[in-house]
């Protein structure tokens, strides 16, 4: 299958949006985008690492180009509609763009639309609330279970864990820090788990050198989770 899909970006090459790392239109896209992009759950577009959509150019990019993986795609958009709408209607204008757009890519390229229609369906459902759970690990001595949950607003990025044991359930909060959407360090935490014995179960990533970890039986955290910018 080779490398996964990394993400989908916009890019508003107008003049009429403010769009930059301090604006609300970039950090909306971005949240909306990373939202619809895990809604794939692993599927990848044939031989495509990233989806570009450059808005306002799409007499420039008809068709999409491709540079090595990286999907170019233009598109339209109605600035003064999106300017006239509140900020969560923003939000799902931004998702039907987006969305308008892969099933477009769908048409031309031959991707797997239901892939990209239960994406949408999915965020629709959730309200744009950004929830995301991963599948329970059962403890050594199989007397506890953990779930690892990704909570993301449009600028913070919270990782939890719900553990079951004794037929009661416990959210704890491990860290709460800058959301970096796709990019987002989280990802790897949550995907690099495992129990250390019958009581401490572990989150790492590899790449920042930070191992985490909560003792059941000590109700603590340990481990760094102080983050920088830098650390995504």
């Amino acid at each position: 299958m080779g490398a996964p899909l990394y993400d989908i970006s916009l890019y508003y090459d107008g003049n009429e949006i403010k769009d930059n790392a301090k604006d609300d239109f970039r950090r909306i896209a971005n949240y909306v985008c990373d939202f619809y992009h895990q809604m794939f759950f692993g599927y990848k577009p044939p031989g495509t690492g990233r989806i570009c959509i450059h808005l306002g150019m799409e007499e420039v990019y008809k068709r999409p180009l491709y540079t090595g993986a990286i999907c170019t795609i233009g598109w339209p958009i109605d600035e003064e509609e999106y300017l006239s709408l509140k900020r969560q209607d923003q939000m799902f204008y931004i998702l039907r763009l987006v969305h308008e757009v892969c099933l477009e890519l769908c048409s031309m390229l031959g991707w797997e639309r239901p892939a990209f229609d239960n994406a949408y369906n999915r965020v629709v459902d959730n309200k744009l609330i950004f929830s995301l759970r991963y599948p329970s690990k059962l403890s050594r001595d199989r007397q506890a279970s953990v779930s690892v949950i990704i909570d993301k607003t449009v600028d913070s990025s919270s990782l939890k864990l719900e553990i079951v044991k004794d037929g009661r359930k416990e959210e704890v909060i491990l860290f709460t820090k800058r959301n970096w959407f796709s990019y987002d360090t989280v990802y790897e935490f949550a995907k690099n788990t495992r129990w250390i014995d019958k009581s401490t179960f572990s989150l790492s990533s590899e790449s920042r050198g930070k191992l985490i970890s909560y003792s059941i039986e000590e109700r603590i955290v340990k481990g760094d989770t102080r983050f920088l910018d830098e650390d995504f």
